[in-house]
């Protein structure tokens, strides 16, 4: 199995949506949207800056644990 994309309905016409890696662990949560197809433009834009390695910021939470964000080329998280 691969990587794929799970598309979810969150209440009141919003959608998320979350990457799963081939073991089902969840690699990339997105935030919110107002609708079905902001989020699926969302999972392209992910498609599309994810290859780009300068797209990620690495960081560590307070309790150390690493982590990473995804910028689109807009700069936007």
């Amino acid at each position: 199995m691969s990587a794929k994309y799970l598309l979810h309905p969150a209440g009141n016409e919003q959608f998320h949506w979350d990457l799963k890696a081939a073991n089902a662990e969840t690699i990339l949560s997105s935030q919110m949207y107002r609708g079905k197809q902001g989020a699926e433009t969302g999972i392209e834009s992910c498609r599309t800056n994810s290859s780009d390695d300068a797209r990620y910021s690495r960081l560590v939470s307070k309790d150390t644990k690493p982590y990473f964000g995804l910028k689109a080329a807009d700069g936007e998280v």
